[in-house]
């Protein structure tokens, strides 16, 4: 399989979006920047699904000693009125809390199953809001998170068409022998 030159001459004029800074001068760092293992990988939406389906949680304060599937708790957070307790937990739920349930329940659809970047942060403050909710435990939070533990290399998330970029690709487009296409 070929590179994709005109690809490449494209992402070397921009900046690398794991350090915000200009791919180096020196072709063989460049390429080893390209190559480098440290872009998140997607999730798939229908893996977090699963994983709130099949665990449950409970806070273990007033009447909520019953373990409930998370989904079903975001659900109760997403239908629940601004400072009711809707799990008997002495937890008042804030509209903030009720919005981030609302936006995981359209997240979670099963019809939807769309790929997400677990390390966005507006991501990470939903989950958050959900724990502050009692909808999840923090150890919910940290393995929803933790999905995108996986890691790959810019070369393979922009799909190049090669498994590694080479300092000669490098060399080719930066002297203008190819890219030009």
């Amino acid at each position: 399989m070929s590179i994709d030159y005109v690809g490449l001459k494209a992402e070397l004029a921009l900046t690398h979006p794991t350090t915000n800074l200009p791919y180096d001068v020196d072709d063989q760092l460049a390429a080893d920047q390209m190559n480098a293992v440290n872009r998140p990988v997607e999730v798939a939406s229908n893996e977090i699904l699963k994983y709130c389906f099949l665990e449950t949680y409970r806070t273990n304060t007033g009447t909520d000693t019953v373990p409930a599937n998370i989904y079903g708790r975001i659900s109760m957070s997403a239908i629940a009125g601004l400072a009711s307790d809707p799990f008997g937990s002495s937890v008042s739920i804030s509209a903030a809390q009720i919005a981030a349930a609302q936006t995981m329940i359209r997240v979670l659809d099963p019809n939807a199953n769309f790929s997400l970047v677990l390390t966005d942060a507006r991501f990470e403050a939903i989950l958050t809001k959900l724990v502050q909710a009692g909808s999840m435990a923090p150890a919910d939070k940290t393995a929803i998170l933790n999905f995108s533990e996986n890691k790959q290399s810019r070369t393979t998330e922009i799909k190049f068409g090669r498994p590694k970029v080479q300092k000669d690709h490098v060399i080719a487009v930066r002297t203008g022998r190819a890219g030009n296409e």
